[in-house]
């Protein structure tokens, strides 16, 4: 059976695919890889390819945050507990208003905000010395996960339709998976207590990698998952909440 090609009459206008055709055309359940990537929208190919370069940063980071609290920064080792539980406690406050604001302004400038959020947790967290310092980078992290999951899965829902959606979260989540075991690897290389400088780096790499998705956010993809149009069957935003664009000429609509 023939791979279905990269753009065509049935890509939608905004980078969406229609689901019909999708269904209808599309390779059946053996989908190769190649097949699989040639048959996404292009803002979808993007997006994909900077799930792996953005969590890779995380997972330099995520399994030493707890060394480098207590045996760098002589953090007590319960109060370093804490800290780190005041991430999950901050995402799980903010996800309910995410979406809310996903719904108004749609997923991209949502996630940019997210990204923003772990580029400065990160940042401060590489320099601090102080307990409000450590508070206010697990705060921002925090922030990034309870604003940048919701968002991120929305844009998807937004970009990529039918039975390749269900596709497409499957190989997201495993280049999450990748770039978190690949980061945690790289690390434990790296890093040695002994030489603070060496957590002050993974912690601006984890900064610069998340600066990547930042970018493709804010060039390629500016047009995608923009406001939402107002709903002509009357709806609620939550569909709103995952439009893929609203403004530009590759959305059909106007620019803002």
């Amino acid at each position: 059976m023939s791979e279905p090609p990269a753009t065509g009459p049935d890509e939608r206008p905004g980078g969406h695919l229609d689901a019909a055709a999708v269904a209808g055309s599309a390779p059946g359940p053996h989908l190769t890889v190649r097949g699989f990537w040639r048959a996404l929208p292009r803002p979808g190919r993007w997006l994909l390819s900077t799930t792996a370069v953005s969590t890779l940063g995380r997972g330099m980071t995520l399994p030493f945050t707890v060394i480098y609290l207590h045996e760098v920064r002589g953090v007590d080792l319960d109060v370093a507990g804490l800290l780190m539980g005041l991430i999950a406690a901050v995402a799980l406050v903010v996800t309910a208003p995410v979406g809310i604001l996903t719904d108004r302004l749609g997923a991209r400038p949502v996630v940019v905000a997210g990204l923003l959020a772990q580029v400065l947790g990160a940042a401060v967290l590489a320099f601090a010395t102080t307990m409000p310092a450590f508070v206010t980078a697990v705060t921002l992290l925090g922030v990034s996960f309870g604003v940048g999951w919701p968002a991120f899965n929305a844009m998807i829902a937004g970009l990529v339709e039918g039975r390749l959606r269900t596709q497409y979260f499957g190989v997201n989540f495993a280049l999450v998976n990748l770039g978190i075991g690949v980061g945690g690897v790289l690390s434990g290389f790296l890093t040695d207590v002994q030489r603070p400088g060496t957590f002050t780096a993974i912690f601006l790499a984890d900064a610069v990698c998340v600066l990547v998705p930042v970018a493709v956010l804010l060039g390629p993809l500016r047009h995608v998952a923009s406001r939402p149009p107002p709903d002509p069957g009357g709806g609620s935003g939550a569909r709103a909440a995952t439009s893929s664009c609203s403004a530009g000429p590759r959305c059909g609509g106007s620019r803002r």
